[in-house]
């Protein structure tokens, strides 16, 4: 099940469940108080300690916990951000220098690829300009004298008419784009430009 999907049912859960239980424990503890005996005492205990929690849970979350995207996106920027050091490190262990196959990164640099937060499959390089995959990112190795020296990590977020992302090839229309790494310090969009052209 993906990063995704889990928002989607905890926002149910919150929206939905919660306030249904929070319903049943304030009878609970109405009938306890029109009981008499030993069970009132207990209705009554349960039903408070059962409203005390509800509440806790209900406003204990965040903002942010019923727009699953919003949460798939963040977890895909986490990803390329794992990936981003995975190439650091590589480019460490090779004197400056970046993989041309963004795969030659696993095991050793990266033990396990991180999951599409939307899809729950593994996360995919994919080709700019392609149909991109929410989710997923792109590579833009950067040569130099026919060695990568430097990179570009796109990563595409929810696949939103109404939030296309950035529009980082200038054609007007918003690329999915929600993050954009350099290997260097600073983004030079002019070659970042470049490479998408």
């Amino acid at each position: 099940m993906s990063v995704y999907e889990l928002a989607i049912i905890n926002c149910n859960i919150s929206t939905y469940l919660l306030p249904s239980l929070l319903g049943i424990s304030v009878i609970i503890f109405l009938v306890g108080l029109f009981i008499k005996g030993k069970l009132s005492k207990y209705l009554i205990g349960i039903g408070l300690l059962s409203f005390i929690i509800i509440v806790f849970l209900l406003f204990g979350k965040s903002s942010e916990h019923c727009y699953p995207s919003k949460i798939a996106e963040r977890h895909t920027k986490t990803s390329v951000h794992r990936i981003q050091e995975s190439l650091m490190m590589y480019s460490v262990d090779h004197d400056g220098i970046f993989p041309d196959d963004i795969s030659e990164i696993s095991d050793e640099y990266l033990e396990q690829w991180p999951e599409n937060a939307f899809t729950g499959e593994l996360i995919k390089n994919i080709e700019f300009g392609s149909d991109p995959s929410q989710g997923d990112f792109t590579y833009l190795p950067v040569y130099s004298d026919n060695e990568i020296t430097r990179f570009f990590l796109l990563a595409y977020g929810f696949d939103d008419e109404h939030n296309p992302g950035m529009d980082i090839n200038n054609d007007g229309t918003g690329d999915n784009v929600i993050l954009i790494i350099s290997s260097e310090d600073e983004i030079d969009e002019e070659l970042l430009q470049d490479l998408l052209i």
